[in-house]
């Protein structure tokens, strides 16, 4: 069964200083895939930001997808979210790709 999940990083100024994320975790746990989970998860990464795979050229063994944040104009802080999608076939791999690299 396919499992989709959202994790986040913040990274703030003093943390980047140590090459380091101030707080990890996850955004959305790991579940198994229901209707319109997809989508949603789909949704809330291209409303974050630039998205990029973990690997290029693409790669969908294993793959996952990052929406790096915009930093915070007073704070600097900035989060980022990362699509982890398992169990999936490679032709979904695929198209979730296409999904959320294509500008």
């Amino acid at each position: 069964m396919i499992s989709i999940g959202i994790a986040f990083e913040t990274i703030t100024p003093e943390s980047a200083e140590y090459g380091d994320a101030e707080n990890r975790g996850w955004y959305q746990e790991p579940t198994s895939y229901r209707r319109g989970d997809l989508r949603a998860a789909l949704s809330t990464m291209r409303d974050h930001g630039y998205i990029e795979a973990s690997s290029s050229p693409f790669f969908p063994r294993n793959a996952w997808w990052t929406a790096y944040g915009d930093p915070d104009v007073y704070t600097g802080e900035v989060e980022n979210l990362s699509l982890h999608v398992r169990n999936a076939t490679p032709s979904t791999m695929r198209r979730i790709h296409h999904i959320l690299t294509q500008r």
